[in-house]
């Protein structure tokens, strides 16, 4: 994402082009690249200043998380740290996740994790406990980079699908968004797709998921929980999926999303009926539900 000499620019900003050409001993040309290039990533901004054009640090979240790890770690190599690759395998990280898992999140070869984790480890980034990597707690500023980074990238994907995109959850570059358009570029998914399992449930929006990988009917019922965790309605449909689909897989799946926790608690009220949180439904609501949408035909709560 960031080479060496975009590094330098912006910490010589505010500049013209022939100013930053000049201190960084490049081309007029390439340093009008390397400008255009902090400027679609929504690092620097333009503004005429009589004859001519200033560029200046932009006034954003990424820009200023970007300048606080310039401040923080001057003795780190961050032209080969704040590659996209590297920012996108660190934006994974929010939770500890095996090689497997983050391969099977990013869409990467396990060689590939390995060794980038491994390049990463040398300058103590990542951490290892078991089998579980996680973002080392003195680097989480450029952690708060990362993501930032991925969410700047995931808004203008999402622009570009659709004028009124909005992102509900996102980690590394896979991220669930809601539209009221039909998209057909893009994985539906959600209570977007339920009616594929005879369980229509009426909603004003559509929801998507991108991702390098194909989703399966465990995706969609964590996408469900996902648009709101503490939503009867949504827990409820989520519910309703598992217990007619009964995925093999949603466990596992889980735990790409940090949804553990949540889907034991729903796996336990299959087996009991018995609502444990404020977000589960009324036992006799989720029975009327299942025999509505036959689920179940006869009341066995």
């Amino acid at each position: 994402m960031i080479s060496k000499n975009e590094i330098h620019a912006f910490k010589l900003l505010p500049a013209t082009v022939t100013t930053l050409s000049k201190k960084l001993y490049v081309s007029p040309a390439s340093a009008s690249k390397i400008t255009n290039k902090l400027l679609n990533n929504g690092l620097a901004t333009k503004q005429r200043n009589g004859k001519a054009v200033l560029i200046e640090k932009e006034k954003t979240i990424l820009a200023q998380r970007l300048e606080e790890i310039i401040t923080l770690f001057p003795r780190l190599p961050l032209e080969n740290i704040l590659t996209h690759t590297n920012l996108t395998l660190i934006a994974s990280m929010s939770y500890p996740l095996t090689i497997k898992e983050l391969g099977r999140t990013i869409g990467v070869t396990r060689q590939w994790i390995y060794k980038t984790i491994r390049q990463l480890s040398l300058y103590g980034i990542i951490l290892k406990t078991d089998d579980n990597y996680t973002i080392n707690p003195v680097h989480q500023k450029i952690y708060d980079f990362a993501t930032t980074y991925m969410e700047f990238q995931h808004y203008r994907h999402a622009s570009m699908l659709t004028d009124d995109a909005v992102i509900l959850w996102q980690h590394g570059n896979e991220f669930l968004f809601k539209t009221k358009q039909n998209l057909t570029s893009v994985q539906k998914t959600a209570v977007t797709v339920f009616s594929d399992y005879n369980l229509p449930l009426v909603s004003n929006s559509k929801y998507y998921y991108t991702a390098k990988r194909p989703l399966t009917i465990a995706d969609v019922i964590l996408h469900t929980i996902l648009i709101d965790r503490t939503s009867k309605t949504y827990n409820a449909y989520a519910l309703l999926l598992m217990e007619k689909t009964m995925p093999t897989d949603l466990a596992k799946k889980a735990r790409l999303y940090n949804l553990t926790t949540h889907i034991q608690i729903l796996l336990t009220y299959l087996r009991t009926y018995t609502p444990t949180t404020k977000y589960l439904p009324a036992c006799k609501d989720y029975e009327t539900l299942a025999r509505q949408y036959g689920v179940r035909k006869h009341a066995d709560i």
